[in-house]
């Protein structure tokens, strides 16, 4: 259909550049089935369908932490709680899709190196798989929050636990080098690399 209303209005693209195209199509699509894109993808629905299912378990919270501050009890730690709860959330909801960008991103360096017949160091891949590997553990560290403070959801919230520690474990292996890589003006310090 697109190649018709092209015709219809004069747009010629040359065959070199219809394959251009074809092929960043197919890299793409490669991509999105490497086994740690497929991984990234999975849990970021398997979050999307846990906030969705948990949001009255979440409210519940809230009303319980705001009871035990209108409580005043002296064993509890209701700012505190909540802050935490709120801290955790958006940690989660802010890696949930970045975590397979990234990975994708890595993997699509590694390709293009390859394609190019180039000898990079792989840094690009490398810090591209770094950020996602902070993102999985900062993801980690915050739904043990959301299990500390909502142990009914223990099944679901191990289970993506244990999803981002297959996940983890699987970019280790596939970037060697991700965690040793030194981000300019993030790992160093240094500004003048941002």
């Amino acid at each position: 259909m697109l190649q018709d209303l092209m015709k219809e209005h004069g747009i010629e693209i040359e065959p070199e550049e219809l394959e251009k195209v074809r092929a960043g199509e197919r890299q793409r699509d490669d991509e999105r089935r490497h086994p740690c894109a497929v991984a990234g993808s999975e849990y970021a629905k398997a979050v999307g369908g846990w906030f969705g299912s948990a949001r009255p378990r979440l409210q519940e919270r809230g009303e319980m932490l705001a009871s035990q501050l209108r409580m005043a009890l002296p064993s509890a730690d209701p700012h505190g709680d909540a802050r935490r709860l709120g801290d955790a959330t958006e940690v989660i909801q802010w890696y949930q899709h970045q975590i397979v960008v990234k990975l994708m991103r890595a993997i699509g360096s590694v390709r293009r190196e390859e394609e190019r017949d180039l000898c990079l160091d792989g840094s690009d891949a490398d810090g591209s798989a770094k950020v996602a590997l902070i993102g999985i553990d900062r993801s980690l560290a915050a739904w043990s929050e959301l299990l500390r403070q909502l142990p009914d959801e223990e099944d679901r919230i191990l289970s993506l636990l244990a999803a981002l520690s297959r996940l983890s474990r699987d970019v280790e292996a596939a970037f060697p080098g991700a965690r040793a890589f030194v981000r300019p003006g993030f790992d160093t310090g240094d500004a003048a690399g941002v």
